[in-house]
């Protein structure tokens, strides 16, 4: 990943295809941090955590991240200001039309949000609160299952940097 952030392409453009480009995604979770929100993807068909693109009008990555976060569910409310990355994930991405194979290196972030109304946007299928239990029911992608049982314990972290009750 360094490599390729340092070899001078425009690894955030989503026509850079080799061998491919960053995305952002975000765990948004409630204030108590025992559910979050999953969108039903079109083009991959399941239950998925929002996020997507980086586009050239974002100007950073949490830019990016908030766009997408509101695109997809209506969220806007977000805390903290400022998320902190908590995971990579590089995942491959089939051709599709005159998109060759490439991977797609998935920076996340945690966010919250008081908010449990959710807007989500004809981008996507659907949009729900699931719990953390429940997720499991909801998708089977590999990636966001590990993340739950990672985001136990990261959590605890992120609900005190929030000044949350642990």
């Amino acid at each position: 990943m360094r490599t390729l952030a340092c070899d001078g392409g425009d690894v955030l453009s989503a026509t850079w295809f080799d061998p491919g480009h960053f995305t952002v995604s975000g765990f948004v979770t409630d204030q108590s941090i025992s559910s979050l929100v999953l969108i039903h993807h079109r083009r991959h068909r399941r239950w998925l955590q929002p996020g997507g693109h980086i586009d050239p009008e974002d100007a950073t990555l949490v830019e990016a991240l908030r766009r997408e976060i509101a695109e997809e569910t209506g969220v806007t409310e977000l805390a903290p200001e400022r998320p902190a990355l908590f995971d990579v994930d590089i995942h491959d991405i089939p051709a599709r039309g005159e998109q060759p194979p490439h991977l797609h290196l998935d920076l996340r972030f945690h966010v919250v949000t008081r908010t449990t109304e959710l807007a989500p946007s004809p981008e996507v299928a659907g949009a729900e609160w699931v719990t953390l239990g429940n997720v499991v029911r909801w998708t089977d992608d590999l990636s966001v299952l590990r993340l739950i049982g990672f985001q136990r314990g990261v959590m605890v972290a992120s609900r005190s940097q929030l000044g949350l009750p642990v």
